[in-house]
């Protein structure tokens, strides 16, 4: 079973039930703004630091949903045969009506810079837990993986072909499969000592024929200028 849930958050137009400005955990502080003790058309203008405040109380709601359909798994009885990833979409958007902050990355969405690009993500359910040593396991992956990988990946991890993508013209169209990456830069293997295993799979990443970034060095999210003579970043 495949269950895809999209929600419209973080998001504009700001819509989310008010009893979360109501019940904020940060409605005792000293500085919660006036802003959230008005309602309709007496409602002065947003600031900065009001959407920002709105921000952590919308995601709150969008926490209490993701907690309801993980209670949903865990009581059909399904945790341990679940896989989840939870991702966004793209980085913060700064522009009006936004109080979003990409620091310490460059540039939002729209944008090409990593504060764009570079997402937050993570993988839970019963499934991760059985098949990796949970012991010894570190909770965080410094694996680069590009969001055309998780069709394939999700695949890999379900033991199943990439040839039931639709319109994957011979393992190119999408990206490519990442467990055993992921896998083992969450082990105590150190990096480099397992060679058949490595933490990074050695690829190209090209934006137009003018550009390239080396997913694995270029931490800043730097563009080469490589004109008719591009490079391989390996």
């Amino acid at each position: 079973l495949f269950h895809m849930h999209a929600t419209q958050m973080l998001h504009t137009s700001m819509i989310y039930p008010k009893k979360y400005d109501r019940e904020s955990h940060l409605k005792d502080r000293a500085d919660y703004p006036d802003y959230f003790k008005y309602d309709g058309v007496e409602k002065p203008p947003a600031s900065n630091d009001d959407m920002r405040i709105s921000y952590a109380n919308y995601m709150k709601f969008l926490d209490d949903i993701f907690d309801g359909v993980m209670q949903s798994i865990k009581t059909a009885g399904q945790w341990d045969n679940t896989i989840v990833l939870f991702s966004s979409d793209n980085g913060g958007a700064v522009y009006t009506f936004s109080a979003s902050n990409n620091y310490p990355l460059r540039g939002a969405k729209l944008s090409k810079w990593e504060g764009a690009t570079r997402v937050n993500q993570f993988l839970t359910g019963g499934w991760i837990n059985k098949n990796i040593n949970r012991p010894k396991r570190k909770n965080e992956s410094d694996t680069y993986i590009f969001a055309a990988d998780w069709a394939p990946t999700l695949l890999e991890m379900a033991g199943a072909s990439r040839d039931l993508i639709i319109g994957d013209k011979e393992g190119t169209t999408y990206g490519k499969e990442m467990w055993k990456y992921i896998k083992n830069s969450v082990s105590e293997v150190p990096w480099g000592t397992d060679a058949n295993k490595p933490h990074q799979l050695e690829r190209q990443v090209t934006y137009s024929s003018e550009f390239q970034y080396d997913v694995r060095m270029d931490r800043t999210f730097k563009f080469h200028y490589t004109g008719s003579n591009p490079q391989v970043f390996t």
